[in-house]
């Protein structure tokens, strides 16, 4: 894929979760792990379904754990309807193996963080969280 998309997907797009497919039947690639700070997940309040929803705490801190994906550049649009409810939005760059650097982009909840039936997420063991 000559131009691609950096994504960095931290819930229900990721491998082995519930709407992989949809990312996975694109023209894209999973790069590698990642993390960003200043960011933190909370989730509706609900017992069967998880749906994550990002948020920018500006706080160190906080840490998202996620993965970073390829997507081809003409897909991107079909992926923000997908994500109705979230605004792509720059989170950061990515150094590529052979030195080159590129804008990462995830989606934010459009849902404001003090809504009342939102919870904060769990944080995995190394304090980060993770979906």
């Amino acid at each position: 894929m000559s131009d691609t998309t950096l994504l960095f997907v931290y819930g229900t797009l990721k491998r082995g979760k519930i709407n992989n497919y949809f990312i996975s039947s694109l023209p894209s690639s999973y790069r590698e792990p990642a993390q960003f700070a200043g960011y933190m997940l909370k989730n509706m309040d609900c017992t069967s379904i998880f749906i994550p929803h990002l948020y920018r705490t500006g706080n160190v801190a906080d840490v998202v754990a996620g993965e970073i994906w390829a997507v081809a550049t003409s897909d991107i649009p079909m992926l923000d309807v997908f994500e109705t409810g979230y605004t792509r939005t720059r989170i950061g760059r990515y150094t590529h193996p052979n030195g080159s650097v590129q804008d990462v982009y995830t989606y934010i909840s459009n849902l404001a963080p003090d809504t009342e039936w939102l919870l904060e997420c769990p944080k995995n063991d190394k304090g980060q969280y993770e979906y």
